[in-house]
């Protein structure tokens, strides 16, 4: 064994020695003052879940999760639509600017129908506004 899984070992049997320790003082005390271990308190504490999570908290933060999976969904259609729409502008220029021919007029036509398609394609994105955050964990 290396020197590593040793400290690990001792770390581990003191940990074991000391639950194994509070384990029966508790038990220990609850014999001579006549209460169960196992008695309510008096500070309520809230349900766990399966992972040790308030489940309060739990439920809060699915919530977030589906408001913020629903945000995002939302988000992600309308910038679909929009490069959708974006790709549109741009093939019916290449496409104006091939049936003209390839003259200089019609490549300059072109690029400016690019350019436009950009412009307006821009406006949209920042109209959408920026992408919803993911909820922060608890």
């Amino acid at each position: 064994m290396t020197t590593t899984t040793h400290r690990r070992a001792r770390i581990i049997a003191a940990v074991a020695a000391a639950v194994v320790t509070i384990n029966l003082s508790g038990t220990a005390r609850a014999a001579t003052d006549g209460s169960s271990a196992d008695a309510p308190t008096s500070t309520t504490v809230p349900a766990r879940g399966a992972r040790g999570e308030r489940t309060g908290d739990r439920a809060a933060r699915r919530a977030a999760l589906e408001a913020f999976r629903a945000a995002m969904a939302e988000y992600a259609a309308q910038r679909k639509e929009i490069t959708t729409d974006f790709r549109a502008a741009v093939q019916a220029a290449v496409a104006a600017a091939e049936a003209a021919g390839k003259t200089d007029e019609a490549k300059a036509t072109m690029r400016a129908a690019v350019a436009a398609a950009k412009t307006a394609r821009d406006a949209a994105l920042a109209a959408l506004g920026p992408r919803p955050e993911r909820p922060a964990r608890s």
